[in-house]
């Protein structure tokens, strides 16, 4: 186990895939909160700690072993959960529902679409496809002059967006081409650190008391945001408040290291983030927490209490399996953590 970890930034990824799993219970209050930064938040994180270490060919095979062998597995697992629901469902003609998962799985994208012909959503692991293909462009782009690299980002960016809505690539690369933008922001932070450090305190303060205001915007007048989409809102304005909640949930991050119970808690699920996302995917899709929460309100519970009873029992669902999976070898090594 890595033990040169910077504990606020797994505290930030655990901030952030508690924001994930929130967001697919579908109120509209979280989401207009945890959509405005959750998934752009781990692209910056990811461009943080982007390294030419090694060379382009390792990259891509570390990438790969990190992120495609993880979603390999869970596809897997949906596949035979999906021939199972089937069967007990449907009978031996249910043996298309883990068909129809192949082709999800498959296709890798995050949302349905009807552009050209039907692509079924594999779900949140969508995710593991877009920053695969991002750290690899965003890793190919640092032999370019610092201009070129700009323009590179931002004509990926515009590409992905303008197409979103007249056909939709396999295996995430839209969103995958956008989220370069965000990593690249990450690693100017890493790149420019030393600057940034001697930046006096006060201005320090009054530019994080500027990104806080302007997340507060943002989730004020919020319409859409959805990475998975290639959905940006209003554009511009909507992404530079992206970023300002990213960095707000940075310094929230930083300020909870000293809270021993909430740091330690938070920075477990962020270190464990991947797995715990690979259990969502499953659960979000062959667990009803929301059916079960608008069940509840139909015979007569508050939404007010349903709300935060399907909240804790889903987030408890997919941490005690973590722990639980934690212990099994072959799974540590699969995840890479040992």
């Amino acid at each position: 186990m890595r033990t040169d970890r910077l504990k606020y930034m797994d505290i930030a990824r655990g901030i952030g895939m508690i924001c994930i799993i929130l967001g697919h219970l579908g109120n509209n209050g979280i989401n207009r909160v945890v959509y405005t930064f959750h998934v752009p938040l781990f692209f910056i994180l990811a461009g943080y700690f982007i390294s030419e270490k090694k060379s382009m060919g390792g990259f891509v095979k570390s990438r790969a072993r990190v992120l495609l062998v993880p979603y390999a597995v869970t596809c897997a697992v949906m596949i035979v959960l999906g021939i199972a629901a089937g069967i007990v469902l449907y009978g031996p003609i249910g043996v298309w529902q883990g068909i129809n998962w192949l082709w999800a799985c498959f296709y890798g994208s995050g949302n349905s679409f009807d552009l050209i012909f039907h692509i079924k959503a594999v779900g949140a692991i969508w995710f593991l496809l877009a920053l695969f293909w991002g750290s690899i462009l965003f890793r190919a782009s640092l032999k370019m002059n610092k201009w070129i690299r700009a323009a590179f980002a931002i004509a990926l960016f515009a590409a992905a967006y303008f197409t979103r809505n007249v056909f939709w690539l396999p295996f995430s690369l839209q969103p995958g081409m956008c989220s370069v933008l965000f990593i690249y922001a990450g690693w100017i932070v890493k790149t420019y650190k030393t600057r940034l450090a001697a930046v006096p305190k006060a201005v320090k303060i009054a530019c994080l008391c500027l990104a806080a205001a302007l997340w507060g915007v943002f989730i004020a007048a919020y319409e859409t945001f959805w990475v998975v989409r290639c959905d940006f809102g209003r554009g511009i304005p909507d992404i530079i408040m992206c970023l300002n909640a990213c960095l707000t949930v940075v310094f929230i991050s930083w300020l909870l290291e000293k809270a021993p119970l909430f740091g330690t808690v938070f920075s477990l699920v962020g270190r464990y983030s991947l797995l715990i996302l690979c259990i969502h995917n499953i659960e979000l899709n062959f667990f009803p927490w929301t059916q079960m929460m608008n069940l509840l309100i139909s015979r007569g519970m508050p939404s007010a209490l349903a709300l935060p009873l399907t909240i804790a029992g889903k987030l408890a669902g997919c941490f005690i399996a973590a722990w639980l999976l934690l212990k099994v070898g072959p799974v540590r090594k699969l995840f890479k953590y040992e």
